[in-house]
């Protein structure tokens, strides 16, 4: 077996440092410096560590790329030392890859909701639940007006569940009135006792900087 070049070595250890201290471009230019001829222990981590700053600079299909590259240096090793640890990398990845691609396709289906009318949506099993995504996808868009009305359809319903009554508040918060919105969500989540309606609340209060009343049995 030819000999381990030393400044290959030397060149994960500054990609390594790099990567630590989250500066993802230098890691990359140092990792850049190591030849494609070199032995698999340090292909190995030259491909984990290469994906790991792709992954965190949002490269997300070259990090799958250098996961798998990884994967397969990393059989080559005797032993196969390293395997388990970039297949977990490999795995990380590729969740991230899925979740992007699960949030473009569901950007997508809010957009194709703008072109529907308020009322045929709200006739649909689920329409309370698709006007609360419409009105936050015309938010996005800078429609606000738009989007108070058909959030506003939500908050009026008879009958509305708490969870669907709070999210509508949340909404029309994004548009108007971030405080009276916000409290009046917090009333509403205080009322269902949901802990994770009140964790939603408080997360948009933080956001707009609204200052929450305290809960009975919080003192």
């Amino acid at each position: 077996m030819a000999p381990v070049d030393v400044d290959a070595w030397e060149a994960l250890r500054t990609a390594a440092g790099a990567l630590r201290s989250q500066r993802w471009e230098e890691s990359l230019v140092a990792l850049h410096t190591i030849p494609d001829s070199t032995e698999p222990p340090v292909m190995t981590r030259r491909a984990a560590f290469r994906a790991q700053a792709l992954e965190a600079l949002g490269r997300l299909e070259e990090a799958q790329q250098a996961a798998a590259e990884a994967v397969r240096w990393a059989r080559k090793e005797p032993g196969q030392p390293g395997l388990q640890a970039v297949r977990a990398l490999q795995a990380g990845v590729l969740a991230q890859v899925g979740a992007r691609l699960a949030a473009e396709k569901a950007r997508k289906d809010d957009l194709a909701l703008l072109e529907r009318h308020d009322q045929v949506l709200a006739d649909q099993p689920d329409g309370t639940a698709l006007l609360i995504r419409k009105a936050n996808a015309q938010v996005d868009v800078g429609r606000l007006d738009l989007a108070a009305a058909s959030a506003s359809i939500v908050w009026n319903a008879p009958g509305v569940s708490p969870r669907d009554r709070v999210l509508a508040a949340l909404t029309l918060a994004r548009c108007a009135q971030p405080e009276h919105w916000i409290l009046l969500a917090h009333r509403e989540a205080d009322r269902a006792d949901d802990q994770n309606l009140l964790t939603a609340v408080a997360k948009a209060a933080r956001a707009s900087g609204v200052i929450l009343p305290l809960l009975p049995g919080t003192v």
